[in-house]
């Protein structure tokens, strides 16, 4: 009873301050905790199927942090260390930067609130269109208020974050093309493009322009000093200085500001282009300021705008990477002697002696890694590709921009949570933050990345509250890419994501993956996803479901029997058959049905008719009391008897009708087989975020003459709802793991290879010992 009392209390006080609040809604294995020690290992029943590779290369878990095995090279504190940042650097990290297995940190985030900025229009965005913008962030000093600009509408916007989990639109102010936006005290110092570029004074209280300042440039980013008493505006398009503002006055208009020129700066490249950056701010007032387009970094003191050191960010050679776009990740290409061109910045800690850059670059550079220097301009600690292949690892590299920035790191922030000392990397491309513990800021150690930000930039650590909040660059008005602010919230509930991620090949690097388009299971918890269309190569992965999270332990190339690949192949569905595989794809010709080997190779493929226009092939199942089934989109389900084609007998499932707010249509997604004759049938619309209204899965029985005895198994909308990111749109696939009697059911997205999405798979576990 006394322990069932304290149980009682724990939860209700957990409640009251929404921290270490872990919600378990029947679903315990959507949280990942990075606590438990790993499961025993769990080697699949391989029967009939043998892999043509074996990876030996896996993950090895060390309390909250991941390090890797038998890497060939691993990142390490960076060998120009005892030099200067001017000499070249060859960086190529496989994996993980070099950790000690006993860092442990006594909180991991999870994504716990969003607000799309859609939602200052109408509080579930219906029916809005308008392109927005995230090009700056900060956070009130009572920590309860965030305010951003938005480029492309013209404003800031005032977001109330009292409630982290359920953030409410506060307002908006419509100030001009907003750039960059600061606060301190009850003010908002906002740059705007107007003039030859102006800072603007908001009363956040009232919303009002208190007064505008002529600057000469548009400011590019503002920060505030830790002692509240300096600004340092960094202006943007070149306009080659710094702008110290003294702001100690409790009246705006009372405060002063001089410039800090940069012309006279020795060594600096592209120098008639003196372009500004990012700021960062430590608590004696030293400023450290970047300037991208010249590769270039300055120290600044603000107590008298003076300048106390420059020095270049250096070069550096990087390997093992992807370097063109050709629809494959391959990581076996090298970039040398490349400009770090540094953009974001920020203090390792207010009385650091070391900061890190991101270093993204331009068109004529960037590493597409971060940097650790000490102050006196020493490189201690460059990434080189450990988040390049961070992002392969998770599913989340975009190959879009393999030819040019790669996952393209912008901007950092840095907190003190409990005992660990946080420092967050937004990289665009992949749709990532990375979280790297640096208290020892030689030897940074990878703790986490968290997904659900459309392209991250701007963030906000706020450590008094254990938030962090990430920010979109830019977005899309469709698909699943709304633009939006995004908070996590760090306790002692371990992660829950990734739910998948992939182990090492035999060369020793990550085995990449993406844009998963259909989904199979085996009784010995084995599950096969094929990859869609966007990859040139197809590919069946080999999925280990019992382990945490989910591992890719290999893949498997689909080819013809000469050895070729498949030209103009979209997989849509994947079933296991004796024997090997039925794949699913939309061809040239139409869709078809292709039987695999065990070894991927196609042994035969039969033509698929569809019974009406404008309907897609989207799933298959096998019974072996019936054969193979296939389902269409619009409820169209046929047996297929492979002579001389597929599709000669019909049915029709009958759909639920929209459940969306916005006009959409239902969907028959995917069918899986549970046996004679009864089958698991996947329902969803073509909507996402608040517009998705249908996720549903349901029993129905296959006759002779008609589908019966459709009942629903589950509604797993309110399960995808909890994971506190907008629902994604593309959860298109299902399958069951385990023996009849103690099923596990599955279901997965299609994360468009990071292209029309924010890039992350859900792998869940929707039910586990279910039976009918």
């Amino acid at each position: 009873m006394i322990r069932l009392v304290s149980l009682v209390v724990l939860c209700v006080l957990c409640s009251s301050a929404q921290v270490e609040v872990c919600e378990d809604d029947g679903l315990a294995s959507l949280q990942v905790r990075a606590t438990d020690p790993p499961p025993a290992e769990v080697r699949p029943k391989l029967r009939r199927r043998r892999f043509r590779r074996r990876s030996r290369k896996a993950y090895h878990h060390h309390g909250a942090v991941w390090t890797v095995t038998d890497s060939p090279v691993a990142a390490s504190p960076a060998s120009e260390s005892a030099t200067t940042a001017t000499s070249t650097t060859s960086t190529t990290s496989t994996t993980s930067t070099t950790q000690d297995p006993s860092v442990s940190c006594s909180c991991s985030f999870n994504p716990v609130g969003f607000f799309l900025l859609c939602q200052e229009e109408d509080p579930t965005c219906n029916g809005i269109s308008s392109n927005r913008m995230v090009s700056s962030m900060d956070v009130t000093s009572d920590n309860r208020t965030l305010v951003y600009a938005d480029r492309r509408q013209s404003l800031i916007g005032f977001v109330d974050i009292t409630d982290a989990y359920n953030p409410v639109s506060d307002g908006t102010l419509d100030v001009g093309i907003t750039e960059a936006v600061a606060i301190k005290g009850n003010f908002a110092l906002v740059g705007v493009r107007a003039g030859d570029g102006q800072l603007l004074v908001v009363n956040v209280s009232s919303k009002t322009v208190v007064r505008t300042i002529e600057l000469g440039a548009t400011p590019a980013n503002i920060a505030i000093s830790p002692d509240r008493r300096f600004a340092a505006i960094a202006p943007a398009y070149g306009a080659g200085y710094l702008v110290q503002a003294n702001i100690s006055d409790a009246d705006p208009d009372a405060w002063t500001y001089q410039i800090v020129n940069f012309t006279v700066l020795d060594g600096i490249e592209s120098d008639d282009y003196l372009d500004t950056d990012h700021v960062s701010i430590r608590n004696d007032n030293v400023a450290v300021v970047t300037l991208r387009w010249n590769n270039h970094l300055v120290l600044v003191n603000l107590t008298d705008a003076t300048i106390l050191a420059s020095f270049s960010a250096g070069r550096a050679n990087i390997s093992n990477i992807d370097t063109v776009h050709d629809d494959l990740i391959t990581l076996n290409s090298s970039l040398s002697n490349l400009s770090r061109e540094p953009g974001g910045v920020v203090w390792l800690g207010e009385d650091s002696d070391f900061f890190a850059t991101a270093d993204g670059g331009s068109d004529l550079g960037g590493t597409r890694s971060f940097t650790i220097f000490d102050i006196s301009g020493a490189v201690v600690f460059t990434s080189g590709n450990l988040l390049e292949h961070l992002s392969v690892r998770l599913g989340h590299y975009n190959d879009l921009d393999s030819d040019r920035y790669g996952t393209e790191p912008t901007f950092l922030s840095f907190g003190d949570f409990g005992d660990c000392k946080m420092l967050f990397i937004s990289a665009k491309t992949p749709h990532l933050t990375f979280v790297f513990e640096v208290s020892d800021p030689t030897q940074p150690s990878f703790l986490q990345a968290l997904p659900g930000t459309v392209t991250p930039d701007v963030s906000k650590a706020i450590p008094s509250r254990g938030l962090f909040v990430s920010s979109s660059a830019q977005g899309r008005t469709f698909y699943d890419l709304q633009v939006g602010l995004h908070i996590y919230h760090c306790s002692a509930c371990g992660r829950q994501y990734p739910f998948l991620e992939s182990r090492d090949s035999e060369e020793g690097l990550p085995i990449p993956w993406g844009s998963l388009a259909g989904l199979a299971g085996d009784t010995d918890g084995t599950l096969y996803a094929i990859e869609s269309e966007r990859f040139a190569q197809p590919r069946i992965l080999v999925i280990d479901s019992h382990a945490h999270p989910a591992l890719i332990t290999d893949d498997i190339q689909v080819t013809y029997q000469n050895g070729s690949s498949p030209e103009d192949f979209d997989p849509e569905a994947i079933e296991l058959i004796p024997g090997g595989f039925a794949v699913l794809s939309l061809e040239p010709q139409g869709y078809v049905l292709h039987l695999l080997d065990e070894d991927g190779v196609i042994q035969s493929s039969v033509e698929v008719q569809i019974s009406r226009n404008g309907e897609y092939v989207s799933g298959v199942a096998y019974d072996s009391s019936l054969g193979l089934v296939i389902t269409g989109s619009y409820g169209m389900v046929q047996i297929c008897d492979l002579s001389p084609t597929c599709g000669l007998n019909y049915f029709n499932y009958t759909l639920d009708d929209p459940a969306s707010q916005s006009s959409s249509t239902v969907y028959l997604r995917d069918v899986v087989a549970l046996g004679n004759g009864i089958f698991l049938f996947l329902e969803k619309d073509d909507r996402g975020g608040f517009e998705a209204g249908n996720r549903r899965i349901y029993t129905a029985e296959l006759g002779n003459e008609s589908i019966s005895n459709k009942a629903l198994v589950m509604d797993f909308m309110p399960e995808l709802i909890d994971l506190r990111i907008p629902v994604v749109r593309y959860f298109n696939s299902l399958a069951i793991t385990g023996e009849t009697g103690n099923l596990t059911l599955w279901g997965v997205n299609d994360n468009t290879a990071s292209q029309f999405s924010a890039g992350e798979t859900q792998l869940l576990r929707l039910r586990e010992h279910f039976s009918l």
